[in-house]
């Protein structure tokens, strides 16, 4: 695994970005071929829209399906400028001058973690999950949330409880053998200076979703 994550490292960042970037349109377009069809839409907006409304959001969706798609790459670069600059005001707390462009290296890399999750989502609805509706295809393997029942819990706690995943977990161990690596430091110091503010950075940002969750609700 060390030399795996080395050789990561010192893969170019643009064409590691586009690799990714493709892959995680590969999945998306996996998922809406396979279970975006007109009877999941039906089966989600029922007993709240007219007929003629399900069928204009479907028709719609098929229409502008294509920005879907290009909105992923930007979602992504995102994501890593956010987790970034976390690392970054973490390792200046810290009185560590670690560049904003090789933190931006380990976040980037460290990326693979949630391909793999989209992978195993796609294989786990495909062979184990009836997908009924759209709520459905939120589901996240290894989540805690899928330890309660879709009304246990109010529409608000429903991202944070995603959150909590293995996944997350797996991110934060890749980051820290990465980090290591990166800037030549202890497992135990790479694991202070990633996880760390890795975690704040996603506590806020999990508050901010539910905080507008609860406003939109």
């Amino acid at each position: 695994m060390y030399q795996f994550h080395r050789d990561l490292l010192i893969q170019k960042k643009l064409f590691y970005f586009l690799i990714i970037a493709s892959i995680l349109i590969a999945i998306s377009y996996l998922l809406q071929t396979t279970f975006y069809g007109e009877n999941i839409y039906y089966n989600t907006y029922a007993d709240k829209l007219t007929t003629d409304r399900i069928d204009k959001l479907y028709s719609d969706g098929k229409k502008w399906q294509w920005v879907g798609f290009l909105i992923i790459p930007v979602a992504l670069i995102l994501k890593v400028l956010y987790n970034s600059f976390w690392l970054t005001t973490g390792s200046l707390l810290h009185d560590n001058r670690g560049k904003f462009k090789n933190n931006y290296n380990v976040c980037l890399k460290a990326e693979y973690v949630f391909i793999i999750m989209g992978f195993v989502k796609f294989l786990w609805l495909v062979a184990f999950k009836k997908v009924n509706s759209l709520t459905d295809l939120g589901f996240v393997p290894g989540s805690i949330i899928n330890l309660f029942k879709e009304n246990e819990i109010p529409i608000w706690l429903t991202y944070p409880l995603q959150t909590l995943n293995i996944w997350e977990v797996l991110f934060c161990i890749v980051g820290t053998s990465m980090y290591s690596i990166q800037f030549n430091v202890s497992k135990a110091k790479a694991a202070q200076l990633f996880c760390v503010p890795y975690l704040i950075g996603l506590f806020i940002w999990v508050l901010i979703v539910s905080f507008l969750t609860l406003q939109l609700t």
